[in-house]
């Protein structure tokens, strides 16, 4: 059974997400309760934080090479 992966910011713009795949993706509307999404400081990305809800969306087919890539995606933010 594949894992499934729940994206919130910048992951959810689909040409991206496809970009760093190098793949075509479905996709569906999720929501994770107990979390919130802020911009990091400085910076141009979002975190996650405890408390509220984050909408986003989530890739119920994640491949061992799409895990790869995403490590390697998000790497670059350390």
């Amino acid at each position: 059974m594949r894992p499934s992966l729940f994206f919130f910011g910048t992951l959810c713009h689909f040409p991206l997400l496809e970009q760093v795949l190098e793949r075509a993706v479905s996709v569906q509307p999720a929501r994770l309760d107990g979390q919130s999404a802020y911009w990091v400081a400085e910076q141009s990305f979002p975190t996650l934080q405890e408390g509220g809800a984050v909408e986003g969306v989530l890739l119920s087919d994640a491949t061992e090479e799409d895990i790869a890539r995403l490590d390697f995606y998000e790497g670059g933010f350390g």
